[in-house]
């Protein structure tokens, strides 16, 4: 009896240290938002993922010989917004793309969620990347006039399939304007 009960604590001991919890396990799976996001063929579904403020641009009008002409500089934000095209990749939409604004996106690899990517790659950047369940991904972008650059967070939790079996788009989890954790 003593035999079976140390073979069967050793047995429980075994499995507890191969189903136990790594570091990686231990994420906060409350942060950013689900949305589910159908690829161009099936919508134009889209998220926002930050808003970069651009330099003004400047308009010049009017008549020289006229009083109350003036040239005029407006400033506009520029968005950046996250799709999924026909071919089932991740790319990047921005609304003035000839102010010297710019953003990309890399992918992380295979993560638990989205609150398992805490760093910013340092290569792999493109402005179009394949979607795959499961998998991280990281999307920054700067205006080209100052340092400051904006970041956010990707992860694909699965495919949308259609009824007869093809897939039109994807259920992600996002965090806009996300802080590098130190």
């Amino acid at each position: 009896m003593k035999k079976l009960f140390v073979s069967v604590m050793f047995v429980a001991v075994t499995i507890g240290a191969f189903t136990s919890c790594n570091k990686e396990d231990d994420y906060d799976d409350s942060v950013g938002i689900e949305v589910r996001m159908r690829n161009y063929d099936y919508g134009n579904d889209e998220v926002e993922v930050f808003v970069i403020d651009s330099i003004g641009i400047t308009y010049f009008g009017g008549d020289p010989n006229v009083p109350g002409s003036y040239d005029y500089k407006r400033y506009y934000p520029d968005r950046f917004y996250l799709k999924i095209n026909e071919s089932n990749n991740f790319c990047i939409r921005s609304e003035l793309y000839s102010m010297g604004n710019c953003a990309s996106i890399t992918c992380v690899g295979s993560v638990k969620g989205l609150g398992n990517i805490k760093t910013i790659p340092s290569s792999g950047w493109a402005n179009e990347v394949a979607v795959q369940p499961g998998y991280g991904y990281v999307i920054t972008g700067s205006n080209g006039y100052s340092n400051k650059s904006h970041n956010a967070r990707v992860y694909v939790k699965d495919w949308i399939v259609s009824t007869d079996g093809g897939i039109i788009g994807a259920i992600i989890k996002y965090q806009s304007e996300w802080n590098v954790e130190e």
